[in-house]
């Protein structure tokens, strides 16, 4: 009997990284959709492959949901690789009652460059391990797994599939769980996403989707509060790095570089409402 788990892979880098990614999933047994850049990413690997170029990140994750045929679908990017305990761990978290979504933790590779490990540390730092099953809030976006018999996702956009406000939506829905055994490790080099300014268009996508909608006062007011970002968020990165990458200067600065382009980004796409030109820039 077929596992009733899909896992559907976005390719952020493409080529040796994917297929071993793919190879990983594979090996435990469940099938795999690859949303990707047909040029960069078909033939990597023997798979469902749905040739989606020039799509960000969340369009490419709502293509992948509409074409999987199972109950259980799992979210994940080729930077990442699974633990071999991840599918069955999957299985096991997101049958528990009231569970609609479950994560694993992340582990970031020392064998990754000092700017590499920065990146995964802005991105997955406060998703460390866990010494049990627990209840969240939110999920890393580079591993996590739906139920979709437990979620109407009739008229979703890609804008559903953002990490805020997909958490958001699977909150009033049921339980957010994060299960031990679903780790993954961040290992593979994402150059584009290390970029300056790549993380300041993904703070301002952020910022523009705190504030649309609000008047213009109430935007300036949050914009204003925004430029303690960096500060905020390079405290929080140093208070959750493992101590392997607190011990690596190089590592924190890039780290620090990062939050800032980020807040840049987020005090503008907060003042303004709209993510302008960054739009469709989550890579």
């Amino acid at each position: 009997m077929s596992m009733d788990l899909t896992v559907v892979i976005v390719p952020l880098v493409g080529g040796a990284a994917l297929s071993r990614c793919v190879g990983d999933f594979q090996a435990q047994g469940m099938k795999v959709i690859v949303v990707g850049d047909a040029a960069r990413d078909a033939g990597c690997a023997p798979v469902q492959f749905i040739a989606a170029a020039d799509m960000a990140v969340p369009a490419r994750r709502l293509i992948g949901l509409r074409a999987a045929q199972t109950r259980f679908v799992g979210m994940v990017e080729d930077t990442c690789g699974p633990r071999t305990s991840w599918a069955q761990a999957c299985l096991s978290a997101l049958s528990e009652d009231g569970v609609v979504a479950a994560g694993g933790p992340i582990a970031i590779s020392m064998e990754l460059s000092p700017r590499l490990r920065a990146l995964g540390l802005c991105e997955y730092g406060r998703f460390g391990e866990v010494a049990e099953r627990r209840s969240v809030g939110a999920l890393p976006g580079a591993n996590f797994a739906l139920d979709l018999s437990a979620i109407d996702t009739t008229g979703w956009s890609d804008a559903d599939l953002v990490d805020n406000a997909l958490f958001a939506t699977l909150r009033s829905t049921g339980r957010l769980v994060m299960e031990p055994a679903m780790g993954v490790e961040y290992r593979a080099a994402h150059a584009d996403g290390a970029a300056l300014s790549t993380r300041f268009h993904h703070g301002r996508i952020y910022g523009a989707g705190q504030t649309a909608g609000l008047g213009l006062a109430q935007r300036l007011i949050r914009a204003g509060v925004a430029t303690l970002a960096p500060a905020v968020l390079s405290a929080r990165t140093l208070a959750v790095a493992p101590p392997a990458l607190r011990a690596s200067p190089a590592t924190l600065a890039w780290a620090a570089g990062m939050h800032l382009a980020w807040g840049v980004g987020e005090v503008l796409g907060k003042a303004a409402g709209d993510p302008g030109s960054s739009r469709g820039r989550w890579m």
